[in-house]
């Protein structure tokens, strides 16, 4: 991520579907983070909806882009 006091973790359900958990550790919301996802590591994905704000998504090569604003925490749905 592009901050450091948040914490990312990409999880892989037994269907097959990808999410990212992002938890973050600062003491104050993030208004625009990044997050660099390798989209061979999570099934392609070219896409991420976030569950309680709004993700911005973009392609760089190989690479997911999403920007995402964040308050403490926040679920990402790769598609």
């Amino acid at each position: 991520t592009s901050n450091p006091y948040v914490e990312a973790n990409l999880l892989k359900q037994k269907t097959g579907a990808y999410h990212v958990a992002l938890v973050n550790y600062s003491s104050k919301p993030v208004p625009d983070l990044q997050v660099r996802i390798r989209s061979a590591d999570a099934g392609n994905a070219r896409k991420a909806k976030a569950a309680f704000g709004k993700a911005k998504t973009a392609t760089e090569g190989p690479d997911l882009l999403v920007s995402v604003s964040l308050d403490k925490f926040e679920w990402l749905t790769l598609e």
